[in-house]
Order: C-alpha cells, then structure tokens, then sequence
C-alpha cells in the first residue's frame, strides 16, 4: 500500500474487520488507479512507516485554510472565536505496550486500560483545534496550561469547574488569555462573599494560597502567597432556581453585561456534544491496530475527519439558509447520517481528478437529511436497566452509520 492509500483508509475511519474494510476500499480506489487489494500483513507493515503526527500537520493546514482566507465566513462571538475546551477518557486495548504507555484508571475492584484526551474546540465554526490523546495520568488542567501559549488573541475560552483554581487564573491572566471559568460556590473566601452579597457582578481580588504557589512552581512560575490577581464574577440564575458563578476577563461591565453570561456559558455544551460525537457516532475507541503509534495514528486521524465533516456541511449552509426562510421551524443537518454518507465518499475526494463532483453529491445529500431545530427541548432521564450479554444491543436513538 502506498503512503497516500494508507492515509485515506485511515481517514475513512476503518471500524469493522480489516479484511472487510480492506476489501471495500480497495473496491472503490480501482475505479479510479484499478489497483488489486492488500492484505491486512501489507497494510499494518505499510502503516509502520506512517507517523501519527502527520495528521495533526494535514489538520493544521485544513484549519489554516478555513481561518487565514475566509475572515468573514468565521463565526464569532463579539469579535471572538468562541472556545470549549474539556477532557475525556479513551478505553484502550489491554496490551502490555499500551499499559505501560498510557496507564490505567483503578478503582476498588478493576484497572481499566485508558488513555486521556484533551480538545480545544471552536464551539462555533465545529472545529477541533487542538486535539491530544495522552497517558491518563495528564490531567486535563495540565493539558489546558500546554496550551495556552498556542491560543490566539482572538480567542474567548469556556471552562467548566475543573478548570478553577487561581494558578489557571493566574497564568491566564499574565499571558492576557481570555476566559469564562465556572466556580463552585465555595471555592474561596473572595467567591463565599461574592455569593452572599446583593451584587450580580463584581470585580474581585482573589489571593494565592500555598497550593497555588506550589502549583505555579511546577511550571515554572515563582510566585508569593498572598499575590493576587483579579477578575469579574458574575451571578448567573438557572431555569432551576439554582446559582452558579462564573469568573470571568470581561470585566467591562458596560460592554458585557450581566444577563449575556448564561447563554454565553451554556454555549460550551458544544465540546460535550463533540465527545459524544467522537465517541458514539465515529466510535474513536474501535481502533484499527494494537500499537501505540497504530491508536494515536487512529486518534488524529478521526480528529481530521470530524472537521472535514464540519466544513462540507458548511459549504451546504447557503442552500440550507434559503430552506429554513420556507420553513416554520428551523432545520438543520443530521450529523449522524451525513458521516454515514461521507463513509467511502472521503476517499474519492482525494483520489479522483474531479473532487468538485464528489463534493457536490455529498452536498445535495446532506441536504436531503435534516433535521428540525425544537429549542429548550428535554428529555426525561431513563433508568439505565441490565445490559444483555450478547455483543450486539438494540438502540430506540441510535443506529451504527458506519
């Protein structure tokens, strides 16, 4: 197998048996070089001499299209690329080499293989900006530290609690990133005071503690206790009736006002729908080999896909636009089903002379499969009931795409 058929197989998200996937692919490229098939020994010794990292440069240059020539196709919030960022956790297979890479997570009764990731994702353009896959042991505030010095101006980051704390704070703070941090409403005396205040937004001083002096020196930052640094908190009310708090760098108060910030923080639920999108409709953790460069090649490789996904649809958007003005509710695409459809279609993108036409179908096709737009829709909590033990379970919600 060449280099570049070893890229495009990975890319079309290989789930189901090699020799079956490997009989499918090689069906659709001899329509094009009419090359016979490989075997799965042709394919894990070819995929040797790939190195994951290419995935994360070819999703680099996707994403250095989108943002550096298509300045007004960007979706901001107020000027700002909105951001979500979060962790999750990757069930690896149980192989010593694997293990010993990526550790386990233990609890009283098992040690469950797992490998951790981390997303930086463009809540609005559905873009995954920076993605790792990483031993468990890295945590997802270790992981966001990384990344801070590769965060762009423009960029308005979203955290959930995890991510509190006044070293994250801090060090947001000296390197003039922009963030929304939701915080417990105990978490410190500068927040207990805020919450039993009469205020809805104030700006605080919040002081270092020992922990968050130690914390600072483990990334090289010499700080005393008792150093401060400031920022705004703001009371946000839930259709609940409970209280949350979120700190924040807007601290103008005339430019931000108060009543933006729950929609404003709502919007990261878009990096939870992210991982369910990643974990249940593109099965990232059905891996294509038993390596470790086999499972980062895969990780990167699944990233790439997703924000290809992404821009297909939003080159269908126009058409999708003038749909809506003719309709009562808003509509919008099926992610489900349009990975589906773009299963096997990726490859002829990048294999025929003529990728205009096999764009164009996936256009017209996405457009045949939307689905209404019913906001403030819930759904009542199922109870989740014994699992059968065959390998195979029916789904009221959900049907394999790929």
């Amino acid at each position: 197998m060449s280099f570049k058929k070893v890229v495009l197989f990975l890319i079309n998200l290989p789930k189901k048996s090699l020799s079956v996937e490997l009989a499918k692919f090689f069906s659709i490229t001899e329509e094009i070089d009419s090359a016979q098939t490989a075997s799965k020994s042709a394919f894990s010794q070819a995929r040797k001499n790939l190195d994951h990292k290419f995935f994360i440069d070819w999703n680099q240059v996707l994403l250095n299209e989108f943002y550096t020539d298509n300045e007004d196709g960007i979706k901001r919030w107020n000027g700002f690329r909105l951001m979500g960022t979060d962790g999750s956790t990757i069930c690896v297979p149980n192989k010593p080499e694997l293990v010993e890479h990526f550790g386990v997570n233990k609890n009283q009764n098992k040690s469950v293989p797992m490998a951790r990731m981390h997303i930086h994702y463009d809540l609005l353009n559905h873009l995954s900006c920076r993605s790792v896959m990483s031993p468990f042991i890295e945590s997802e505030s270790f992981h966001a530290i990384q990344a801070l010095d590769s965060m762009s101006d423009d960029m308005l980051t979203i955290y959930d609690r995890g991510y509190s704390g006044f070293a994250f704070m801090y060090l947001n703070t000296i390197k003039e990133k922009q963030f929304l941090i939701r915080y417990s409403l105990d978490f410190s005396d500068e927040i207990r005071e805020f919450v039993n205040s009469g205020k809805e937004s104030s700006i605080l001083t919040f002081k270092a503690n020992r922990r968050a002096v130690e914390r600072l020196k483990t990334f090289g930052y010499e700080i005393a206790i008792g150093a401060t640094v400031q920022a705004r908190a703001v009371k946000v009310k839930l259709d609940t009736g409970e209280t949350e708090i979120l700190v924040t760098s807007l601290t103008d108060m005339q430019k931000y006002p108060n009543e933006i910030f729950k929609e404003l923080y709502f919007l990261r639920w878009g990096i939870e729908t992210h991982y369910s999108i990643l974990k249940n409709l593109m099965q990232i953790e059905i891996f294509s080999g038993q390596s470790k460069e086999s499972l980062l090649q895969d990780f990167h490789a699944t990233i790439f896909t997703a924000n290809l996904q992404s821009l297909l649809m939003r080159e269908s958007e126009p058409e999708l636009e003038k749909i809506n003005e003719q309709r009562d509710l808003n509509y919008n695409f099926n992610r489900s089903v349009s990975l589906g459809l773009l299963k096997d279609e990726v490859v002829k993108i990048f294999m025929t002379n003529k990728p205009d036409l096999v764009m164009k179908k996936l256009n017209e096709l996405f457009l045949s499969h939307l689905e209404p737009v019913r906001p403030n829709r819930q759904s009542p909590r199922i109870i989740k009931v014994s699992k059968p033990r065959g390998k195979h379970r029916n789904f009221l919600n959900y049907k394999n795409v790929l």
